[in-house]
């Protein structure tokens, strides 16, 4: 369905539409917007959206492949603020330019994000907030006005593994508030303006297994500590291994 405000959209709760390798310029609105169950964006290019370059708000079973948004006025790949939402892969992407962050993530569910690459944004690279049962693998996200990695309140089960948050002027990866048993492993936090890991919550567990941590520009924890990790007082239960 073209529309004048969005370049391409699958109508509200519809299933089984696929929309790929179209090149969208200057939407007012969104460039593509997906609704319903089962249904795709592939290789799609969206520069200059007046909101976010993709967009998803209701449905289930949704997927973002190897799309490309460039410039976009709002999130590069925006996913929540409408109702219910489960099972979103999220993978191969390339964002670059975005005023919002570059992948935006709420009020959604078993979402996988992987192998996506989130550029030179004005905020964080990556943002996933009240969303549950995430896994975050094998992105990179580099030179953000922002963290590499926000992960807000109400956000629990997420597993952050094998990415790199490099050279944001954030924090490499911000943990924050009300947060349920995150994993943080194997990833490369480094050169970041910010902590390369602010863990600044109250989660039940805390596991950080073998990061590179190293190179962050902010203050240490501990004189004997690296100026990598900062802790809120009361965070607890926090498994700190092997990172270097």
């Amino acid at each position: 369905r073209n529309i004048a405000d969005r370049g391409v959209e699958s109508y509200t709760l519809t299933s089984n539409n696929i929309i790929r390798n179209n090149t969208i310029v200057l939407p007012t609105v969104h460039g593509v917007a997906l609704h319903g169950f089962f249904n795709s964006a592939t290789g799609n290019t969206v520069i200059g959206a007046g909101n976010s370059g993709l967009y998803f708000d209701t449905g289930r079973f949704a997927t973002f492949a190897d799309n490309v948004s460039i410039a976009s006025v709002g999130s590069g790949i925006l996913i929540g603020s409408g109702g219910t939402i489960n099972n979103i892969t999220i993978t191969g992407n390339t964002v670059q330019g975005s005023t919002a962050a570059g992948i935006l993530t709420h009020t959604a569910n078993d979402l996988i994000i992987s192998n996506n690459r989130s550029m030179a944004g004005l905020a964080a690279g990556i943002s996933i907030g009240t969303s549950d049962y995430v896994t975050v693998t094998g992105n990179e996200s580099r030179s953000n006005t922002g963290d590499g990695l926000t992960i807000v309140s109400g956000a629990d089960y997420v597993t952050v593994s094998g990415n790199n948050f490099i050279g944001n002027t954030g924090d490499g990866i911000e943990l924050g508030t009300s947060l349920s048993s995150p994993m943080v492993v194997g990833n490369n936090l480094t050169g970041n303006t910010g902590w390369g890991l602010n863990v600044s919550s109250y989660p039940s567990v805390y596991n950080i297994f073998n990061n590179d941590v190293s190179g962050n520009t902010a203050g240490t924890y501990t004189p004997r500590e690296p100026a990598t990790v900062t802790y809120t007082a009361g965070a607890t239960s926090i498994n700190l291994v092997n990172n270097t």
